[in-house]
């Protein structure tokens, strides 16, 4: 998912570096629902999590968390880390 996440992220010409937190709910099927940014340095950075996220989620699936041996939904959490490249300083 980290993987996923950090191929398809661009840095918004308005965006601030700093941390994304957000989270999102992962279905009995697999599947990403209910994604909802917690905190965010601007609106550009809040816009392109979600872009992202939406799009991850129209196609990979998570295996599904279990709970006494049953599939479950569950809430995961996670930050996104913007930071502008540094390699030219």
């Amino acid at each position: 998912m980290i993987v996923l996440i950090f191929y398809h992220l661009q840095f918004p010409k308005d965006a601030k570096e700093g941390k994304v937190f957000f989270h999102f709910i992962v279905d009995t099927t697999g599947k990403i629902t209910h994604i909802e940014i917690l905190k965010s340095p601007s609106e550009a950075n809040s816009t392109e999590v979600l872009r992202v996220m939406n799009l991850i989620s129209k196609d990979h699936y998570w295996t599904p968390a279990t709970q006494r041996g049953k599939k479950a939904k569950v809430r995961m959490a996670m930050p996104v880390v913007f930071r502008r490249n540094r390699k030219n300083k």
